[in-house]
């Protein structure tokens, strides 16, 4: 049986986030009823409720209000500090709340808010709580190490000044972070970064970066492998595959083909859903950046994803349960990105008109791995359209440009492959998925269906 798709269609449609992503930051519309528009903190809870971490109270975004919570001269016992440092979420439907002065638990079932009552957490400032796939909740202080809570209430503290196992390298915890296997990583304040051994109960500190810029932040980029987010030395890879040896490198970063001096400090970061791209907010502003090879990764936009005028002074970056990107900022409240609302753009193929004198009809587009577009055209063959600039122009491959009557193209990922079918033809033309000029391998298909191979 013949199978095509046809694209009855006078022009090409491309989101205009494609690989030159025009991507474009609204401000949050509720901007004006937060109680700052400095925003330290975002997380996305299991039910979909916004929370935003602010230096002047905690807010609840529910899609059409903001309820907020806050200490104040009438109300004062509302939260142990107002300026919110971290958020996590545990097993029994809390909202666990990190500030400068302790931990605020809030029972999502009634709203009540009670502070943490922990001999090792007090009134310390806490910068990061993370809840591992056992139910535990860890917490790192500014001053006092790591405190690790069991769901039973029981507690354990580690720290610079603790001997034995639960031994750290500094008391200062910049930051938790728990990965796809469920190991729970700790960044401190000039120590560098360590990773949890539950069977050991007992932290490994990794080798420090080459000039011990503090690791700020960090996401599983692939099983094993990781970025990470430096205060004084920009973007490092670790992979764990190159233990024992030296397990960090500092990424290279290109933009226009050119390698650049990447931001030294950094400090959220995450992969997106939808793209793939990873998202860095450094002292400079958002940078996006795509994984070339190896180490290399290419910057692919900055600076001018924003309304005029803002600040460029950004917290963090998080990615909501629906793959949408929300952004707190430093007196510019929140943005977001809306990836369902991307708007469209169209290419309408002037060219390939005024060459033949009639409306193309599109039979296919296909993606190669570079990022060209193969474009099979009725009656015209296979066309090839460079997205970063628009143009359209003859795919010069030797045989597939004799081609006039295409009728199927399809891209075999797993392969790297792309096959080509010519109308009436047995002949299934096999090109690699990266846009070059070697001839096709082919497969010569035996057996005949009514009028179709």
């Amino acid at each position: 049986m013949k199978f095509s798709i046809i694209l009855y269609c006078f022009a090409i449609p491309f989101f205009s986030a494609g690989r030159t992503a025009n991507f474009s930051f609204q401000h949050f519309p509720y901007i004006d009823q937060l109680p700052s528009n400095s925003i330290n903190r975002l997380f996305n809870d299991k039910e979909g409720y916004l929370w935003f971490g602010s230096k002047d109270g905690l807010c609840r975004f529910d899609g059409y209000s903001i309820k907020i919570f806050r200490s104040s001269s009438t109300n004062p016992n509302r939260l142990t500090n107002n300026s919110v440092q971290t958020i996590a979420e545990d097993d029994y439907n809390r909202i666990w709340v990190g500030t400068l002065a302790g931990v605020n638990i809030i029972d999502k079932k009634n709203y009540r808010i009670q502070p943490l009552n922990n001999q090792y957490v007090g009134k310390d400032k806490v910068n990061s709580i993370v809840k591992d796939k056992q139910g535990t909740m860890w917490v790192g202080t500014g001053n006092n190490g790591l405190i690790r809570i069991y769901p039973d209430g029981r507690s354990v503290r580690f720290g610079a000044n603790v001997k034995g196992r639960c031994h750290i390298s500094g008391n200062n915890i910049i930051k938790l972070y728990e990965d796809s296997k469920g190991r729970i990583w700790v960044m401190i304040n000039n120590h560098g970064i360590s990773l949890f051994h539950p069977e050991k109960l007992q932290f490994e500190p990794f080798p420090p970066f080459s000039g011990m810029g503090d690791p700020f932040n960090m996401i599983e980029d692939y099983p094993d492998h990781f970025l990470i987010c430096t205060w004084g030395e920009g973007i490092y890879s670790m992979d764990l595959k190159r233990l024992p040896g030296n397990p960090f490198k500092q990424l290279s970063v290109i933009q226009n083909g050119k390698k650049i001096a990447f931001p030294d400090i950094s400090y959220s970061l995450l992969r997106d859903k939808k793209f793939g791209y990873v998202w860095v907010v450094t002292f400079t502003g958002l940078v996006v950046m795509e994984k070339k090879d190896g180490n290399t990764y290419s910057v692919v936009h900055s600076d001018d994803m924003f309304p005029e005028p803002y600040y460029k002074l950004f917290h963090e970056i998080v990615q909501d349960n629906q793959g949408n990107l929300w952004l707190g900022s430093i007196g510019d409240g929140i943005f977001t990105l809306n990836f369902n609302n991307l708007s469209i753009q169209t290419n309408p193929l002037t060219n390939i008109k005024v060459e033949t004198g009639t409306i193309p009809i599109v039979i296919g587009l296909c993606e190669t791995a570079d990022r060209f577009i193969y474009t099979a055209l009725n009656r015209y063959g296979l066309y090839v359209l460079n997205p970063q600039t628009g143009k359209i122009s003859k795919a010069r491959i030797p045989v597939i440009e004799a081609i006039k009557s295409i009728s199927t193209i399809k891209h075999l990922q797993r392969h790297h492959q792309i096959w080509i079918c010519e109308e009436g033809n047995p002949m299934i033309y096999i090109l690699s998925d990266k846009q070059q000029s070697s001839a096709p391998e082919t497969i010569k298909l035996t057996r005949k269906i009514g009028d179709h191979y």
